[in-house]
């Protein structure tokens, strides 16, 4: 995909997944009203700015549109064709760290993970215990999306959990081979209703 793509981090204790964005308010009188909106909440301005994007998310999470896209980003994620990227930094073959980097083997297990960040996760894994971290991830599995799943699964070092993956995917394939005829099936026949009908109001209208 083409699409902007944000840069996912996993928070080490509790193993959910969290993203970092920054705002940037245009024009004074634009300013004087997010300040005015800071007063009156009692908010920080990024507290602010936080609160306003998340109402936006809970207000459109379940639009159709925005759903398709969704669905788009996280067959994306879920891709195993669509090559690594590191999960702390988001570089990728293509689109390496300045100064070079490698894939190397992530201690928490937790997605792909390039050499250039990997004293980061180890200065993580070191301040939490790697315990501790295991943990949060054992509590994060049970609600882990299928795209997280499939993730982990290409990472996990025990062959058989990649192979397991491999299957999957190939099922997934076939589930949407399938759904796509049915619902091409489905949409054909509406078009067919949507033509007769029309067809009858130009005949009705043709006789009155």
């Amino acid at each position: 995909m083409d699409d902007i793509r944000l840069t996912r981090q996993i928070d080490a204790r509790t193993g959910v997944p969290w993203t970092r964005t920054q705002t940037r308010v245009l024009g004074e009188a634009q300013i004087r009203t997010f300040e005015a909106l800071c007063r009156i909440g009692g908010r920080r301005p990024h507290e602010l700015a936080s609160d306003l994007v998340l109402q936006a998310l809970r207000e459109l999470r379940y639009d159709p549109e925005v759903q398709k896209v969704i669905a788009e980003i996280s067959e994306a994620l879920a891709d195993p064709d669509g090559g690594p990227w590191c999960r702390v930094c988001g570089c990728t073959d293509e689109a390496a760290c300045v100064g070079g980097c490698a894939w190397t083997p992530d201690p928490l297990l937790l997605g792909d993970l390039c050499s250039a960040c990997l004293p980061q996760v180890s200065r993580t894994v070191g301040e939490v215990g790697e315990a501790a971290a295991i943990g949060a991830l054992l509590d994060h599995l049970p609600h882990a999306d299928a795209a997280e799943l499939m993730a982990l699964a290409r990472t996990c070092p025990a062959d058989h959990i990649a192979r397991s993956a491999a299957d999957v995917g190939g099922l997934l394939e076939g589930l949407r081979a399938e759904l796509a005829a049915v619902v091409t099936v489905a949409h054909d026949q509406a078009q067919a209703a949507e033509a007769w009908l029309a067809s009858l109001e130009t005949a009705g209208e043709a006789s009155a």
